[in-house]
């Protein structure tokens, strides 16, 4: 009997581990399988392939191909010298000596005619109608193709500078039209910004025409509250989810399937495996709370962004047992969010101070060449609406000096520096720090007499 009441015991303590594990295992997939139904219930997109725009009409294929080509020209050349062309560019357009701008002008014009095939490509693109990559066209997210839109963006960058500095304001305005629609190929859920400030700075020093101004500012209308956080958000966690959960939601990552496990591995998956769906339905309820909190307006969304930093510090990314639970990422929704709010706030601002300048062009143009005396001389004619400062969440502040201006938000420390930044061309992509104010400025030429 004893032996019996032994036997038993060993047997209960040999198959409890396993009892045990089954159990929760058994807890754990049930939990994630209703945070899968919760997200469904979201109606939020959790394909990453549903974010990218895709051409629907032959125009929209075409023009596909033509940025496609534009693009391959210049990664076969690649612009390693944008740097020191944003250089040339400042003592181009910086001084009135003679000597200094034709040496620059001429520096500016071999690079030009460097890349001249990649922009006709670019130039035939503009013109047509565009919504995103056509399939055979589309580079790979991860690969450095993805970039080559912004680095066809920095040469175009050199044309505009020199038209606008050379005094060929319309043609520096259309110039700037097609690196403004290059933006018709990026995702929506793309949050660095295509760099144009400084080009739209030159178009309107250089002078442009009323309709042209006009259809420069529609183009920058269209992205006066795009791209929203949430949506790029959501995307992260689609991308998160397809790397965590591969085909629960989208196809597997691109060399997924064909990676082999040793037995070891598979063992270890395996086992690990309950652990794992502990901490993906955190992670996706993290992600939900994030993405909530970035429906807000500007500008409680960074009010929003600085409460998430102290609730999911960056320091629990590193090492530990989680991470290694959890090799895909951890905290991607609350690290994500701290990386997009400043510079889509940036981006923002920079573009409705873009638009302001735009408007303010246009009512120059009707009135005889002078400025406005306050940005609410621009509405509703040239604006709907006030220019709303994403930092503060009142208006832009507009500074004028004789025939200069600025128009600009607060910047991160969301304080009224009267209008101070680093001034810097469109190919200048480093920096000391962040602005403290963030906007455009612009030096107007003084009227000559009749």
């Amino acid at each position: 009997m004893r032996l019996r009441y032994l036997f038993a015991l060993i047997l209960a303590v040999l198959v409890s581990p396993f009892l045990i594990f089954w159990v929760w295992s058994s807890i754990e997939s049930a939990r994630l399988e209703r945070t899968f139904d919760a997200l469904e219930a979201r109606h939020e997109p959790l394909d990453v392939a549903t974010f990218d725009p895709q051409p629907t009409t032959d125009e929209q294929r075409q023009a596909s191909h033509y940025y496609k080509q534009a693009i391959g020209l210049v990664a076969e050349l690649r612009p390693r010298w944008l740097t020191e062309a944003g250089k040339v560019i400042e003592e181009y357009c910086g001084t009135s000596d003679p000597v200094i701008r034709r040496g620059r002008a001429t520096s500016l014009e071999s690079l030009q005619d460097r890349y001249q095939p990649a922009l006709d490509f670019l130039d035939r693109a503009s013109s047509l109608d565009a919504n995103g990559w056509d399939a055979a066209d589309k580079p790979d997210r991860f690969s450095i193709e993805a970039n080559l839109p912004y680095e066809l963006a920095g040469v175009n960058a050199v044309r505009i500078a020199r038209l606008a500095c050379g005094g060929d304001g319309e043609a520096a305005g259309n110039a700037l039209l097609a690196s403004l629609r290059l933006r018709r190929i990026l995702p929506a859920w793309a949050t660095r910004p295509l760099p144009t400030s400084h080009s739209l700075q030159l178009v309107l020093q250089a002078g442009a025409s009323p309709p042209l101004l006009q259809q420069l500012q529609q183009e920058y209308q269209q992205f006066a509250d795009a791209p929203g956080l949430d949506v790029s958000l959501q995307h992260t966690r689609a991308q998160w989810l397809s790397f965590a959960e591969p085909g629960a939601f989208s196809d597997p990552p691109k060399g997924f399937e064909g990676r082999r496990m040793t037995p070891f591995e598979a063992i270890a998956t395996r086992l690990l495996r309950p652990a794992r769906d502990h901490v993906a339905v955190s992670e996706l309820r993290e992600f939900n709370e994030v993405i909530d909190a970035m429906k807000q307006p500007w500008p409680q969304k960074l009010d929003a962004a600085r409460a998430i930093d102290k609730r999911y510090p960056r320091s629990s990314n590193r090492g530990g047992l989680v991470s290694a639970l959890m090799p895909f990422g951890r905290h991607a929704a609350s690290f994500s969010v701290q990386l997009y709010v400043t510079t889509m706030a940036e981006a923002l601002a920079r573009t409705r101070a873009n638009i302001g300048a735009l408007a303010a062009a246009r009512w120059m143009a009707d009135h005889g060449g002078a400025l406005p005396a306050s940005l609410d001389d621009l509405i509703p004619q040239y604006v709907s609406g006030p220019l709303v400062d994403p930092y503060s969440g009142g208006a832009l502040h507009y500074v004028q000096h004789g025939r200069a201006y600025r128009i600009y938000g607060v910047g991160t420390n969301r304080r009224d520096d009267g209008g101070m930044w680093e001034q810097r061309s469109d190919l200048q992509v480093t920096r000391r720090g962040d602005p403290l104010d963030v906007g455009i400025a612009v030096t107007l030429p003084v009227p000559k007499l009749p």
